[in-house]
């Protein structure tokens, strides 16, 4: 008997911020749900943790453990940040990413910390490390320079950066690489283009997995520009280089067609982020390569601000709108 879509496995690639919403509504589509999540960050408290006990970046895998942990309790304890006048330097510090520092010196492995932090939170999706390797992430500008860490990277003021790479080269787990290959939908994305998004595609064997991957593999195009970022880059000029990083290995771009209100929209615009939209030539365009173009509601209309810890915020995908949109486009691909 054929598989419905909804009850299919799906995997979501990217930053804790983005893969949340994208999880969350399939999730709720019923669908089985991996998120491989970066491990590239080193911001404060990341970095913290990062230098404490000699790991990957813990951040964005304890804020999707927390997402879905069934048990309120080890969620608000996850997300908890100290608050230390006698220990200035733990101030700000996500509690999460200690006890996953923690784990890996009591398990021995860092990749088993995760797992058995995603069992004791109860967490009702799957959460894996794309990669368990130390390594930097760093930027050729357009420029010529080279900038080395997230946090430099995603840095406004500098020169468009042109390429992102990995400083040592690492291999993505052979646990993340199944996930994707065994998959029914991959999805990349949203999130920030360079340090969540393209940082995952610059993982070793990540590419080659998504090749062999009978899934169908949609990238969910981002709603804003990013300070730092793609400030210059156009919605037309971010699905290009999603496609080029995946070696043409994306089945469909969604793209949000919504505008949320012009108070919504004001606000982001007065933080340096601009409403990204797909123009019909842009559309044309791509379909003339044969690169499916999907246009739909994704975005939340009203939303207030988000009080994210050094990051920027965004004009928020809709977890159940999304949701639906992918599997919709799981169910079209199944009747052809």
């Amino acid at each position: 008997m054929e598989r419905s879509p909804a009850s299919g496995k799906a995997v979501c690639l990217g930053g804790g911020t983005g893969v949340i919403p994208v999880a969350r509504g399939l999730q709720a589509q019923g669908m089985a749900v991996a998120a491989l999540v970066a491990t590239t960050d080193d911001g404060r408290s990341t970095g913290l943790a990062r230098r404490l006990f000699d790991i990957p970046a813990p951040g964005d895998l304890r804020q999707v453990i927390a997402a879905f942990a069934s048990d309120p309790v080890v969620r608000d304890l996850l997300e908890y940040r100290l608050d230390t006048p006698v220990l200035p330097a733990l101030t700000g510090a996500a509690f999460g990413n200690l006890v996953l520092g923690v784990l890996t010196k009591t398990t021995g492995s860092f990749e088993a910390a995760v797992h058995q932090l995603t069992r004791l939170a109860a967490a009702t999706i799957e959460v894996v490390p794309l990669t368990t390797a130390q390594t930097t992430l760093c930027a050729e500008l357009e420029d010529g320079t080279v900038v080395r860490g997230e946090v430099a990277v995603r840095q406004p003021g500098k020169a468009p950066i042109r390429s992102v790479f990995l400083d040592p080269a690492v291999a993505a787990t052979e646990r993340a690489l199944q996930y994707v290959r065994t998959a029914d939908l991959v999805t990349l994305g949203p999130g920030s283009l360079f340090t969540s998004v393209l940082a995952c595609l610059a993982v070793g064997g990540v590419r080659a997995a998504l090749a062999e991957s009978s899934a169908l593999r949609v990238a969910l195009a981002n709603t804003t520009t990013q300070p730092g970022q793609s400030d210059v880059l156009s919605l037309a000029d971010q699905i290009e280089r999603l496609l080029s990083a995946s070696g043409g290995a994306i089945d469909v771009v969604l793209v949000n067609r919504i505008v949320p209100s012009p108070a919504v929209v004001a606000r982001h615009q007065q933080a340096g982020r601009q409403l990204l939209q797909l123009t019909p030539a842009d559309r044309d365009a791509f379909l003339a390569r044969g690169v499916q173009v999907v246009e739909a509601d994704l975005a939340e209309e009203e939303a207030p601000p988000r009080q994210l810890w050094q990051k920027e915020d965004a004009i928020r995908h809709a977890a159940d709108k999304v949701g639906a949109a992918l599997v919709a486009l799981l169910k079209a691909r199944s009747q052809r």
